[in-house]
């Protein structure tokens, strides 16, 4: 089916200027078309966007779909299938709201990446790091309220067939790399600050040692595959960035060493803002909220500088099943950190497409690649929270997957075929 989406405003991820009265032509999967002097083909099906903004789909880079998984001995009473359902459900809305493209750094196994991409899962295109891998006493122990890896009665929390995080020295690091990798992990997160000390996730304090980190990313690397760190404060951050981690998730408070070092190799920076204003808003205690406030101011402050010293940033949200929409919320963060909304909308497709590895594919309109793109009710480059309207059109590989317009655009056909778990179970020649 070919579609031509005519009379809209067209912005295409690259950061320059929006191109009005444009025309963007889908066939099948790809764009065929994006510009101001397109002429549809007469056997297009023509929707009308005028008034409108069309621009590629959202990709979030810090997403936990599956954070329940990190944590089930803390959730007794709740059956697996329903912790199963909620993250299904959170990844529809996720699209819905526009992501079409998102990294899940801790929880989701595997599963998910494949039903996603086979079609059986409406969700954002996906790819996930399966565990966050950190030494013992590191970020996700002991403190059921952020994670509690392990129970203080030894109980491990982890999902049945989970890799657990645990390693300690640079061989045991290396072989945590290969664990991981081969339950389906396509990026290796790790987590260089955050210990539990007194009852309490003390954020600050650093985890790993600069050789267990270099002997992470050599490993990683040898695959192809990037590594990203947990990082708050700078003596966790200094010790990835050195070390040779591809991005800093999060980074509040860093100082500008860090953050000079971070500019002269290239490292990425996910700012992730909307789980620190998640927190100051709904931990149980005042301190606990206190603290994230703090965290908050540091990280704008740290954007901020970040920015001026030449940084790629790319939008993460640190979102998912336990606060769906946090993907929107935080582009409005970045505007307030003083990124302007066309950076932000930047950040949020090609740039983060370049930071996922998938740039050949989506983060742009551009011919040729797929057709992952939104329908937008109002000029986001000029207020970035119109982001927070529905949207007429969100479309993933060319497929209208919701919206007012997405029913005029969608062919329905029956779908009889032998599923391949009947076919693994009859047989080839059944």
């Amino acid at each position: 089916m070919k579609i031509a989406l005519v009379g809209g405003t067209l912005v295409d991820g690259r950061g320059g200027a929006p191109v009005p009265a444009s025309t963007v032509v889908v066939d099948g999967t790809r764009i065929v078309g994006a510009g101001a002097d397109i002429t549809p083909d007469p056997d297009a099906t023509v929707i009308d966007v005028s008034g409108k903004t069309v621009m590629p789909g959202l990709i979030d880079s810090h997403v936990h779909f599956a954070g329940w998984a990190q944590r089930l001995a803390s959730l007794p009473n709740i059956r697996l299938m329903y912790l199963a359902a909620r993250s299904v459900y959170a990844m529809r809305r996720t699209l819905e709201l526009g992501v079409t493209t998102a990294r899940d750094l801790g929880g989701l196994e595997a599963g998910f990446v494949e039903a996603a991409d086979a079609g059986v899962l409406t969700a954002p295109r996906l790819q996930t790091c399966v565990s966050i891998i950190h030494p013992r006493n590191g970020v996700l122990d002991n403190i059921p309220s952020h994670g509690g890896l392990t129970t203080r009665r030894g109980l491990n929390q982890m999902i049945p067939g989970a890799p657990v995080p645990y390693c300690d020295g640079p061989w045991e690091a290396r072989g945590k790399v290969r664990e991981v990798l081969s339950c389906g992990a396509q990026v290796i997160k790790i987590a260089t600050s955050s210990q539990s000390v007194k009852d309490e996730v003390q954020w600050e304090l650093p985890t790993f040692t600069e050789a267990e980190v270099a002997a992470i990313v050599s490993e990683s690397h040898a695959a192809g595959v990037k590594v990203t760190s947990h990082a708050i404060g700078s003596q966790g951050a200094m010790t990835a960035v050195k070390a040779g981690v591809d991005g800093i998730e999060h980074g509040w408070g860093i100082d500008d060493e860090v953050l000079e070092a971070m500019a002269e190799r290239g490292t990425w920076l996910i700012p992730t803002f909307f789980i620190a204003d998640y927190h100051r808003r709904f931990d149980p205690t005042v301190a606990e909220r206190e603290q994230a406030d703090r965290l908050l101011h540091g990280a704008l402050d740290t954007v901020a500088r970040a920015r001026a010293m030449g940084i790629r940033i790319a939008m993460g949200s640190d979102a998912g099943e336990h606060a769906i929409g946090g993907s929107i919320e935080e582009l409005s963060w970045m505007v307030e950190a003083g990124m302007t909304p066309t950076e932000v909308i930047t950040a949020a497709t090609s740039g983060a497409a370049e930071w996922l590895g998938v740039a050949d594919h989506v983060g742009t309109l551009e011919v040729g690649k797929e057709a992952d793109l939104l329908v937008v009710d109002g000029d986001p480059t000029a207020d970035i929270t119109v982001m927070r309207r529905p949207l007429p059109l969100v479309m993933k590989r060319g497929e209208a997957v919701y919206g007012a317009l997405a029913p005029s655009l969608s062919e329905w056909e029956p779908i009889i075929q032998r599923s391949s778990y009947q076919a693994a179970w009859a047989g080839p020649d059944a």
